[in-house]
Order: C-alpha cells, then sequence, then structure tokens
C-alpha cells in the first residue's frame, strides 16, 4: 500500500501517522531506535503491509497486471490503490478535502523532520514540496508518481507499458479497490481499538 492510504489509516494520530509515514525507511528491529509512539507507527506499517500483501483483492488486482506482462505489478498497484482513494467520495468528498488532509499530512512531517534520518529528509523533502499525496488524484499526478520511480529504478520496467496497463484497465481494478479498502478499514480500527 502507498502513502496516501497509510496516512489516511493513521486517523489523525500524529506519531502514529509519522511512524506509519517513515516505515519503509526502517529496516529490522532498528525501530527500537524511536520514540515509543512512532515505533508503534512502524510496526502498525508492517502490519498494513503484510494484510495488504495477502488481500485477495489485491492479489487479484496484481494478476490482471501481470496478464499484461508488468513483472513487479503489485509496486504499481499500491500507487493506483492510492489514485483511487484520493478520488473516492466517500472518503474525500471534494478535492479541497483531500488538498485539507494532505496539506495536514504533510505538516506533520515537517514537524517530525528532526528524527528523520538524511535518506528520510531528501524523500519526504520532494513529497512535502511537490505534495505528491494530493496529485495523486490525477492520472497525471500518478503518471509522474510512476516514471520517477522507473526513473529510480529502471529494472521494474519500461514505463509506458506500465502506465498503458493500469489506465487500460481502470475499470477492471475500480471493484478490487473498493473491496480491498472497505476489508483494510476494518482491519485497522479492529487492531487500533480505543486508540484511535
Amino acid at each position: 500500500m502507498n502513502y496516501l492510504a497509510h496516512a489516511y489509516l493513521s486517523y489523525d494520530n500524529p506519531e502514529l501517522l509519522v511512524g506509519n509515514m517513515l516505515g519503509d525507511f526502517v529496516k529490522g528491529n532498528k525501530y527500537k531506535n524511536f520514540a515509543p509512539p512512532i515505533a508503534a507507527g512502524m510496526q502498525y506499517h508492517r502490519l498494513i503491509d503484510e494484510f495488504t500483501d495477502k488481500h485477495p483483492s489485491v492479489r487479484a488486482a496484481t494478476k490482471i497486471i501481470r496478464e499484461d506482462g508488468i513483472r513487479y505489478a503489485g509496486v504499481f498497484i499500491d500507487i493506483f490503490f492510492d489514485h483511487f482513494l484520493a478520488n473516492d467520495k466517500s472518503i474525500f468528498a471534494t478535492n479541497e478535502e483531500l488538498q485539507t488532509f494532505t496539506n495536514g499530512v504533510l505538516a506533520t512531517l515537517q514537524q517530525h523532520e528532526h528524527i528523520m534520518t538524511p535518506d528520510m529528509k531528501i524523500y519526504f523533502g520532494y513529497m512535502i514540496r511537490y505534495n505528491w499525496l494530493y496529485h495523486y488524484h490525477s492520472l497525471n499526478g500518478i503518471e509522474k508518481s510512476i516514471l520517477g520511480i522507473i526513473k529510480r529504478y529502471p529494472r521494474l520496467g519500461n514505463g509506458d507499458e506500465i502506465l498503458f496497463s493500469l489506465f487500460n484497465n481502470i475499470e477492471n481494478l475500480r471493484p478490487h479497490y473498493l473491496e480491498f479498502f472497505a476489508d483494510v478499514q476494518g482491519w485497522s480500527k479492529r487492531y487500533l481499538g480505543n486508540s484511535i
């Protein structure tokens, strides 16, 4: 799952949000080097990823893209599900609501920049400068995101082929997003319990 969903599933809890957003950068037990509420967010990030990877709707969506010859389909399904989330009117009724939410996420990250490692600061510096989270709502924003990833990691495949497959399968992928996101919200609320 990608960053907009991780942010949304943090339910406006600042420490949980920061740990959840930074989780990809912390390997092994290094999360223990952070304050307990941040460390809990990092562990939560891993559990979300584990839930996502095993979910049948995510696997079905990944299969659709793999059938077009996209080898690392899971990476791009994560991003594309963020596009669906950004346009999910049951969550963000308007683009203004989405922008308010993403601005709040970025402000919280900025307030915690002092705990970030140098690689985190570089990555989230770009996220903040270009507000990637908000721009996931547009296909142009998704295109820029995916082409940026391909530029950094060329082994992931041909950007034009990946984008063609995703854009050509929007309506096939949308039901899988809807099924998955309903389930992950239910799971996350049960996991967090009274802390949200």
